[in-house]
């Protein structure tokens, strides 16, 4: 999307405010300061989920939604980068979140992605993974596909 306004529309279209009822339900045992990257966080949608103790990392490849996360959360920290290489430390997040990213992914690449995930987890860390499915029986699903 050439503006991280419109991409924020078309989201809350597609459904982004069912996802976060979702997401909010894995997030709340996490802990209240986790360190959190938000791997294709676009414009940091998610970022509300999370206390505002965390730090929070969004990381995504298009520097536009990126620039409508530093909009929005202007004292957060915005990565720009490629999920498949992550310029992190092993084993320094408490959080890893990938969400709506994987049906961008080919199948080579989506396992390098998984494995930067991993590899950035503490040991005790929690990876949340969520992503769209394919359902012909609802329309936003045909819509969508």
């Amino acid at each position: 999307m050439a503006q991280s306004w419109v991409y924020d529309q078309v989201q809350l279209l597609a459904g982004s405010r069912e996802v976060q009822q979702h997401l909010a339900r894995q997030i709340r045992p996490v802990g209240s300061a986790p360190l959190v990257l938000d791997i294709g966080g676009g414009t940091g949608l998610v970022r509300s989920l999370f206390s505002p103790a965390s730090t929070y990392v969004c990381l995504d490849i298009d520097p536009m939604k990126l620039s409508g996360f530093v909009r929005k959360h202007p004292k957060e920290q915005a990565l720009l980068a490629d999920a498949a290489q992550i310029p992190i430390k092993r084993e320094s997040m408490d959080v890893v979140l990938c969400t709506n990213v994987s049906h961008h992914l080919p199948d080579e690449l989506f396992s390098n992605v998984v494995a930067e995930a991993m590899r950035l987890l503490k040991d005790h860390g929690c990876l949340i993974f969520l992503d769209a499915v394919w359902d012909p029986a609802r329309p936003i699903s045909r819509l969508l596909w």
